[in-house]
């Protein structure tokens, strides 16, 4: 339970809910959704009357906008995701993050909150739950509000996206899994390339060696 009394959160809500129109588009529907909770229970955990804090904060101009990294191009990554998504049902990729850990990513569908963002979770859960990295806007990280944005993430998406078939491969080859099927490599050949032939036709990947090297490029 929060610490904050019935009535001095209340009205929190009622000032969050006069002020967030003036939230950035992205933050309105968490926002809200703080909002809707609060009239639907009449109380919030701690966690979220942190977040109706920081919303408001946000929306008076009293704290910093979140940090939304810019990419690069994700053209390439989508179009693998739209020619698997004619095959398979929900495509996604588990791949490794250095210093984060393995991490699944997926198109948001239709009735996802940003439909046709590229969400980020991890693979594992605890509890029950994934961990919830953010999404990928357009060419644009957006962290998970409850998550730091750190320099690993931001390093190894932006090296992922400017080449997926090098990520791929490279995390095939070390980890012995398929990043698209999350299956054991076991053929020689799909062992050196880093995926197997079936998952190279529906990710249109190239089916043979990839020659160079993935790597995360530093954080400015």
């Amino acid at each position: 339970m929060s610490e904050n009394g019935p009535s001095d959160l209340a009205q929190k809500v009622k000032r969050l809910t006069g002020v967030v129109s003036k939230l950035p588009e992205k933050d309105q529907t968490f926002a809200k959704s703080l909002c809707t909770q609060f009239a639907a229970k009449g109380s919030l955990s701690d966690k979220q009357v942190f977040w109706v804090d920081k919303m408001i904060q946000a929306a008076l101009g009293t704290a910093p906008p979140a940090e939304t990294p810019e990419l690069g191009s994700t053209k390439v990554l989508r179009e693998m995701f739209a020619t698997a998504a004619k095959i398979i049902k929900h495509p996604t990729i588990v791949i490794d993050a250095p210093g984060i850990g393995d991490i699944k990513l997926w198109v948001a569908g239709p009735m996802a909150t940003i439909p046709g963002s590229i969400s980020i979770a991890s693979n594992s859960k605890h509890e029950g739950q994934a961990k919830w990295y953010g999404r990928i806007i357009g060419d644009t990280y957006h962290p998970a509000k409850s998550q730091p944005v750190t320099d690993e993430m931001i390093d190894f998406l932006r090296a992922f996206v400017r080449d997926p078939i090098e990520a791929a491969s490279a995390y095939g080859k070390l980890s012995g899994k398929c990043c698209f099927c999350n299956s054991k490599l076991t053929d020689p050949k799909s062992t050196g390339v880093g995926y197997g032939p079936e998952c190279a036709k529906r990710w249109n990947a190239p089916w043979g060696q990839v020659k160079h090297e993935f790597k995360a490029e530093a954080v400015s």
